[in-house]
């Protein structure tokens, strides 16, 4: 900090915070975090220092969200796919950089720098800085709730905004909400969706002797190639089918594609014969 025009309570505050110590890295995170919010800015965790192999960290800083600068790198891109984010990194000197201390297994402060080369905004505005932002464990129980009661991701968001008292005050937004979900729902699916088709189908034919199916190797790799790629099961399978046969049909393999068929077979106990298509080795 610097040395003329400080007043007590900033010295005071200077002085409570690199007096400060730690039982992990990580509660020096979450107490940055929490005087980070407390003031208007975000933070993100910096150069983390070892001793020997990587077990033995000692050294982690933590800084502002707005330390650095973009690389020039990305000013020189002309073939740019997507639209550039807006500018937010302006050189702020501001971190915490905490050390671990042998004799005692404490992290102290080994150095702190409270000046920033931006103004911070409005601390009400702070659950909106991505470091602050997040689903705690007693949200995302509430969203599975509401999920299984059969609210729609829209639905849940106005729900979880009005308990915690109005918009902002949930502590994420939207985006979080809808990552959130998205994964959620990929984990319910082992290996996603082409990998849930063939675990189902060998467990039909170990119950149903009637049950047949052919799934050999190329197919089975191709199946975990594609899978988590497409949204639900038929979509993986006709994905598959349009790739192999348009690869056929320029030339650029040597191994042809014809449709196979699993299902039941026609039978009193079966009103209907149906199957998955999917893609097989020719010759």
């Amino acid at each position: 900090m610097a040395g003329e025009g400080i007043s007590i309570d900033e010295f005071m505050e200077y002085d409570s915070m690199v007096r400060q110590t730690f039982k992990s890295e990580n509660e020096a995170y979450k107490f940055y975090l929490g005087y980070a919010k407390s003031k208007g800015f975000g933070v993100r965790k910096g150069d983390l220092k070892y001793k020997g192999n990587k077990e033995n960290a000692y050294r982690r800083t933590f800084v502002c969200c707005k330390q650095g600068y973009r690389d020039v790198k990305h000013f020189d891109e002309t073939d740019k796919k997507r639209t550039p984010r807006a500018l937010s990194r302006c050189g702020c000197p501001a971190l915490l950089q905490v050390e671990l201390q042998a004799s005692t297994g404490l992290w102290f402060v080994k150095n702190f720098v409270d000046q920033h080369s931006h103004p911070f905004i409005n601390p009400e505005l702070s659950p909106f800085l991505w470091s602050h932002r997040g689903l705690n464990d007693p949200q995302k129980a509430d969203v599975i709730e509401y999920s299984v009661g059969g609210l729609r991701t829209h639905q849940i968001m106005d729900v979880m905004e009005k308990q915690a008292g109005g918009f902002g005050k949930a502590g994420f937004i939207s985006r979080d909400l809808y990552n959130h979900v998205v994964l959620a729902k990929k984990k319910k699916i082992e290996g996603s969706d082409a990998q849930f088709m063939l675990n189902y189908m060998t467990a039909q034919q170990m119950k149903d002797p009637e049950f047949f199916t052919d799934t050999p190797q190329t197919v089975m790799g191709i199946c975990r190639t594609y899978s988590g790629q497409t949204p639900n099961l038929a979509w993986t399978m006709l994905h598959l089918v349009v790739w192999w046969c348009l690869k056929a049909h320029t030339g650029q393999t040597n191994v042809g594609c014809r449709l196979f068929h699993c299902g039941a077979k026609p039978s009193p106990q079966h009103s209907r014969v149906w199957g998955w298509s999917c893609i097989r080795r020719v010759g």
